[in-house]
């Protein structure tokens, strides 16, 4: 059963809240006008404290990626020690164990009165993706945005799509940092997110923290995380990551490649890891994973990363980030030739670099 601090916070942090219980813990507002209106009202009654900081992670699909790490770290950081924390997540199922009882830490869903109420108290807010549309920062809020990914698929303002992702744009611009990991992003950003001339902003060029979970992990935390995966210390061990297909709402996978593929990784002499993007999840239920390891959302994907000797992955952006161990990298492109014309490509500067064959 989730303990008592997956739907609560400290009650000073509570004293402007509109509702109460379940109506502000639970309850969804459906409608886009009724959102932004109470957000607004928020904005308004809310005031900033500084020593709220607020999460998000992929709209919320659970704590991962620099989001997570940076939590990590503040964390633990004796100086924070005095600072709450609230996470946004899709479920609280997604709480892991070792927080659900964490006085220093809030969970909220999205559209609920609680996920609108801290978005409005928080003094500084962290996110990988988009906020939802009808956030607007206050003056005094600090937004960091680190972004997910290095854009081996095209993103933003394209041939097909000049006038690009709005909600991207929008959402970037609110921000008053933004985090790149190399001059190829740091362009792209510039350029297809139409952040030129406009952004008022911090952008530093220097690397995404999610790299410090897999490059810097204490042993303990490896053991603990192999003991927990149940990997065989004689083995060596293997992680596929694919990534999904199509676009943005009409994501797909062909879930019976994945079975054929499973079948295949299942006669390696290896520890095998099945790890799905989280848009997947949806097109491939009911898969026979059989004796593949498939890992609980507790254990983020660059903390995977740090325990695997060999990759194999598709168009994921995830193998820039494995890069960095010189470990190898299979990239298993079994439909290559109808990929770029689905999902488009960032250009040659990366793709160039991939072939069926590598």
């Amino acid at each position: 059963m989730p303990g008592r601090n997956t739907l609560g916070a400290p009650k000073g942090l509570l004293r402007h809240r509109r509702t109460t219980g379940d109506e502000f813990w639970k309850k969804k507002l459906r409608d886009a006008e009724e959102l932004k209106t109470r957000q607004a009202e928020y904005n308004e009654a809310v005031p900033t404290n500084a020593k709220v900081i607020f999460y998000e992670s992929m709209s919320g699909a659970r704590m991962m990626d620099s989001p997570y790490a940076l939590f990590a770290r503040i964390f633990d950081d004796p100086a924070f020690r005095d600072h709450h924390h609230v996470w946004s997540v899709r479920s609280q199922d997604l709480v892991p164990d070792e927080l659900k009882d964490e006085p220093r830490v809030t969970f909220v869903t999205r559209n609920t009165d609680a996920h609108m109420y801290f978005l409005a108290l928080a003094g500084h807010i962290i996110g990988n993706s988009l906020l939802p549309e009808h956030f607007v920062r206050k003056t005094e809020q600090k937004y960091l945005n680190t972004w997910h990914g290095i854009a081996y698929k095209a993103l933003g303002r394209t041939e097909d799509s000049p006038l690009g992702a709005a909600g991207s744009v929008y959402n970037l611009l609110q921000a008053t940092h933004v985090l790149t990991p190399c001059p190829f992003m740091t362009e792209t950003e510039l350029s297809r997110f139409s952040l030129r001339g406009v952004f008022s902003g911090s952008l530093a060029e220097i690397g995404y923290p999610r790299q410090d979970l897999m490059l810097n992990m204490h042993q303990d935390r490896a053991s603990r995380i192999k003991e927990e995966l149940g990997l065989d210390p004689d083995r060596k061990t293997v992680l596929y990551a694919p990534t999904w297909r199509g676009n943005k709402g009409t994501a797909r996978f062909d879930a019976d490649q994945l079975e054929k593929d499973i079948d295949s990784l299942t006669k390696l002499d290896a520890n095998v890891v099945f790890q799905a993007h989280h848009i997947m999840l949806r097109h491939i239920k009911d898969v026979d994973y059989g004796n593949i390891i498939v890992p609980p959302p507790s254990i983020v994907t660059n903390e995977l990363l740090a325990v695997t000797d060999l990759l194999i992955s598709d168009y994921s952006s995830i193998f820039f980030d494995f890069l960095a161990t010189n470990k190898p990298i299979v990239h298993y492109l079994y439909d290559y030739d109808a990929y770029p014309y689905v999902s488009g490509w960032s250009g040659t500067t990366v793709t160039e670099q991939i072939s069926p064959t590598t």
